[in-house]
Protein backbone atom coordinates (compact mmCIF):
# COMPACT_ATOMS: atom_id res chain seq x y z
CA UNK A 1 0.00 0.00 0.00
CA UNK A 2 1.07 3.66 -0.55
CA UNK A 3 2.59 4.63 2.70
CA UNK A 4 0.95 8.07 2.15
CA UNK A 5 -2.04 6.86 2.17
CA UNK A 6 -2.01 4.27 4.95
CA UNK A 7 -0.56 7.26 6.92
CA UNK A 8 -3.97 9.16 5.84
CA UNK A 9 -6.36 6.76 6.76
CA UNK A 10 -5.00 5.81 9.66
CA UNK A 11 -5.12 8.82 10.79
CA UNK A 12 -8.63 9.43 10.02
CA UNK A 13 -9.30 5.35 12.04
CA UNK A 14 -7.06 7.06 15.28
CA UNK A 15 -9.58 7.84 17.77
CA UNK A 16 -9.30 10.69 20.44
CA UNK A 17 -9.35 7.66 22.86
CA UNK A 18 -6.02 6.93 21.44
CA UNK A 19 -3.68 6.48 24.84
CA UNK A 20 -0.80 9.12 24.48
CA UNK A 21 2.52 8.26 25.42
CA UNK A 22 5.12 10.84 26.68
CA UNK A 23 8.07 9.13 24.63
CA UNK A 24 8.29 6.24 22.16
CA UNK A 25 10.72 5.38 24.54
CA UNK A 26 7.09 4.83 27.34
CA UNK A 27 5.26 2.62 24.60
CA UNK A 28 7.53 -0.30 26.31
CA UNK A 29 5.73 0.37 29.35
CA UNK A 30 2.59 0.53 27.80
CA UNK A 31 -0.07 -2.77 28.19
CA UNK A 32 -2.69 -2.02 26.25
CA UNK A 33 -6.39 -3.33 25.66
CA UNK A 34 -6.81 -5.26 22.27
CA UNK A 35 -9.13 -2.81 20.41
CA UNK A 36 -6.42 -0.02 20.57
CA UNK A 37 -4.81 -0.18 17.59
CA UNK A 38 -2.55 3.16 17.80
CA UNK A 39 -0.49 5.35 20.12
CA UNK A 40 0.50 8.86 19.80
CA UNK A 41 3.95 10.02 21.62
CA UNK A 42 4.47 13.32 22.65
CA UNK A 43 8.32 12.99 21.83
CA UNK A 44 10.93 10.49 20.75
CA UNK A 45 13.41 10.36 24.42
CA UNK A 46 11.23 13.24 26.21
CA UNK A 47 8.31 15.32 25.15
CA UNK A 48 7.64 17.77 22.80
CA UNK A 49 10.53 16.31 19.90
CA UNK A 50 10.21 13.70 17.62
CA UNK A 51 6.06 13.00 18.54
CA UNK A 52 4.57 10.71 16.39
CA UNK A 53 1.98 8.15 15.66
CA UNK A 54 2.49 4.03 15.92
CA UNK A 55 0.25 1.92 14.75
CA UNK A 56 0.06 -2.15 15.33
CA UNK A 57 -0.45 -3.63 11.79
CA UNK A 58 1.27 -6.40 10.22
CA UNK A 59 4.31 -4.79 9.16
CA UNK A 60 4.96 -4.24 12.57
CA UNK A 61 6.40 -7.04 14.01
CA UNK A 62 9.70 -8.38 15.70
CA UNK A 63 11.89 -8.55 13.14
CA UNK A 64 11.11 -4.89 11.91
CA UNK A 65 11.64 -3.98 15.64
CA UNK A 66 14.91 -5.70 15.81
CA UNK A 67 16.06 -3.99 12.44
CA UNK A 68 14.55 -0.85 13.63
CA UNK A 69 14.46 -0.30 17.44
CA UNK A 70 14.09 3.44 17.52
CA UNK A 71 10.94 3.33 15.32
CA UNK A 72 9.61 0.07 16.06
CA UNK A 73 8.84 -1.30 20.00
CA UNK A 74 6.84 -3.45 22.04
CA UNK A 75 4.20 -2.80 24.62
CA UNK A 76 3.71 -5.14 27.58
CA UNK A 77 0.98 -6.81 26.24
CA UNK A 78 3.03 -8.26 23.23
CA UNK A 79 1.70 -6.47 20.59
CA UNK A 80 5.10 -4.38 18.05
CA UNK A 81 3.82 -0.59 17.03
CA UNK A 82 5.58 1.27 14.37
CA UNK A 83 5.69 4.87 13.55
CA UNK A 84 3.73 6.08 10.61
CA UNK A 85 4.93 8.66 8.27
CA UNK A 86 2.47 11.88 8.00
CA UNK A 87 0.16 12.75 6.12
CA UNK A 88 1.95 14.41 3.69
CA UNK A 89 4.22 10.67 3.57
CA UNK A 90 7.27 11.84 5.97
CA UNK A 91 8.74 11.33 8.56
CA UNK A 92 11.87 13.16 10.43
CA UNK A 93 15.08 12.29 11.93
CA UNK A 94 13.83 13.76 15.51
CA UNK A 95 11.68 10.80 15.87
CA UNK A 96 14.82 8.65 15.53
CA UNK A 97 16.30 10.50 18.23
CA UNK A 98 18.35 13.55 16.17
CA UNK A 99 18.86 15.92 18.75
CA UNK A 100 19.39 19.15 15.84
CA UNK A 101 21.82 21.19 18.07
CA UNK A 102 25.02 20.99 15.42
CA UNK A 103 26.93 19.62 19.16
CA UNK A 104 25.39 16.32 19.31
CA UNK A 105 26.50 13.17 16.93
CA UNK A 106 23.32 13.10 15.02
CA UNK A 107 24.18 10.69 12.85
CA UNK A 108 23.10 7.04 14.36
CA UNK A 109 19.58 8.60 14.11
CA UNK A 110 19.73 10.47 10.94
CA UNK A 111 20.85 7.06 9.07
CA UNK A 112 18.29 5.00 11.32
CA UNK A 113 15.29 7.52 10.16
CA UNK A 114 17.00 6.44 6.45
CA UNK A 115 16.82 2.95 7.02
CA UNK A 116 13.61 2.95 8.38
CA UNK A 117 11.82 4.43 5.68
CA UNK A 118 13.68 2.29 2.80
CA UNK A 119 12.25 -0.44 4.91
CA UNK A 120 8.81 1.11 5.32
CA UNK A 121 8.21 2.54 1.71
CA UNK A 122 8.24 5.85 2.88
CA UNK A 123 9.98 8.57 0.75
CA UNK A 124 11.00 11.31 2.44
CA UNK A 125 13.20 11.90 5.21
CA UNK A 126 13.18 15.46 6.88
CA UNK A 127 15.63 17.41 9.11
CA UNK A 128 13.85 19.79 11.06
CA UNK A 129 16.11 21.90 12.50
CA UNK A 130 18.51 24.34 11.18
CA UNK A 131 21.97 22.95 11.84
CA UNK A 132 23.10 19.17 12.60
CA UNK A 133 26.48 17.74 13.27
CA UNK A 134 27.36 14.01 11.95
CA UNK A 135 29.99 11.95 12.70
CA UNK A 136 31.80 9.60 10.00
CA UNK A 137 30.73 5.97 10.89
CA UNK A 138 33.47 3.83 11.47
CA UNK A 139 34.00 1.94 7.91
CA UNK A 140 35.66 -2.01 8.29
CA UNK A 141 35.97 -3.19 5.32
CA UNK A 142 38.41 -2.95 3.10
CA UNK A 143 38.27 -1.69 -1.19
CA UNK A 144 36.63 -5.33 -2.47
CA UNK A 145 33.00 -6.30 -1.59
CA UNK A 146 32.61 -2.64 -0.63
CA UNK A 147 28.45 -2.50 0.60
CA UNK A 148 28.81 0.79 1.46
CA UNK A 149 29.67 1.39 4.80
CA UNK A 150 31.89 4.19 6.07
CA UNK A 151 29.88 6.84 4.34
CA UNK A 152 27.86 9.38 6.64
CA UNK A 153 24.54 9.24 5.16
CA UNK A 154 23.25 6.14 3.21
CA UNK A 155 19.85 5.57 1.09
CA UNK A 156 19.02 2.22 -0.82
CA UNK A 157 15.83 2.76 -1.99
CA UNK A 158 14.21 6.37 -3.70
CA UNK A 159 14.29 8.90 -1.22
CA UNK A 160 14.14 12.28 -0.59
CA UNK A 161 16.63 14.53 2.22
CA UNK A 162 14.68 17.14 2.98
CA UNK A 163 15.86 20.18 4.96
CA UNK A 164 12.63 22.23 6.43
CA UNK A 165 14.43 25.19 7.96
CA UNK A 166 15.26 27.55 4.64
CA UNK A 167 18.34 25.93 4.19
CA UNK A 168 19.67 23.39 6.80
CA UNK A 169 23.27 22.83 7.94
CA UNK A 170 24.69 19.78 8.05
CA UNK A 171 28.49 19.61 9.18
CA UNK A 172 30.88 16.33 8.74
CA UNK A 173 33.25 15.41 11.16
CA UNK A 174 35.99 12.57 11.30
CA UNK A 175 34.95 9.43 13.29
CA UNK A 176 36.18 10.77 16.19
CA UNK A 177 35.01 14.02 16.16
CA UNK A 178 37.54 16.15 14.95
CA UNK A 179 37.61 18.44 11.73
CA UNK A 180 36.71 16.13 8.59
CA UNK A 181 39.77 17.34 7.18
CA UNK A 182 41.75 14.79 9.69
CA UNK A 183 42.08 11.98 8.68
CA UNK A 184 40.98 9.53 11.36
CA UNK A 185 40.09 6.65 9.19
CA UNK A 186 42.79 4.64 6.45
CA UNK A 187 41.12 1.84 4.25
CA UNK A 188 43.36 -0.07 3.07
CA UNK A 189 46.30 2.48 3.09
CA UNK A 190 44.99 4.66 1.87
CA UNK A 191 42.85 7.93 3.74
CA UNK A 192 39.12 7.26 3.95
CA UNK A 193 36.67 10.19 4.68
CA UNK A 194 33.16 8.88 3.39
CA UNK A 195 30.35 10.83 1.09
CA UNK A 196 28.03 12.72 2.53
CA UNK A 197 24.71 11.28 1.36
CA UNK A 198 25.30 7.89 -0.80
CA UNK A 199 22.88 5.89 -2.96
CA UNK A 200 23.78 2.44 -3.09
CA UNK A 201 21.02 0.51 -4.29
CA UNK A 202 19.35 -2.24 -2.88
CA UNK A 203 17.97 -3.57 -6.09
CA UNK A 204 17.15 -0.93 -8.44
CA UNK A 205 16.83 2.90 -7.89
CA UNK A 206 15.02 5.10 -9.83
CA UNK A 207 15.93 8.53 -7.59
CA UNK A 208 17.79 10.28 -5.20
CA UNK A 209 17.06 13.74 -4.23
CA UNK A 210 18.03 16.58 -1.33
CA UNK A 211 16.52 20.06 -0.85
CA UNK A 212 16.95 22.76 1.39
CA UNK A 213 20.56 21.00 2.78
CA UNK A 214 24.23 21.90 2.80
CA UNK A 215 26.95 19.40 3.75
CA UNK A 216 29.76 20.84 5.21
CA UNK A 217 33.11 19.38 5.77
Amino acid sequence: ANPMSVALIARALAAAATPIAASSEAITSLRLAATVGFIQTSGYAIPGKGAGLYVSDTQATSGLAAAHPRFCKQSLDGRYWRLLPDAAGGIAVEQGGAAGDGVANDQPACQAAIAYANAAGIREVRLLAKTYALWAPVRANGLSGYDGAGNYLVTRENLMLRGMRGRTKVNLYNSVGGANTAVSQTVDGSPWRGAGFYAWPATTMDWVAMEDIEFDG
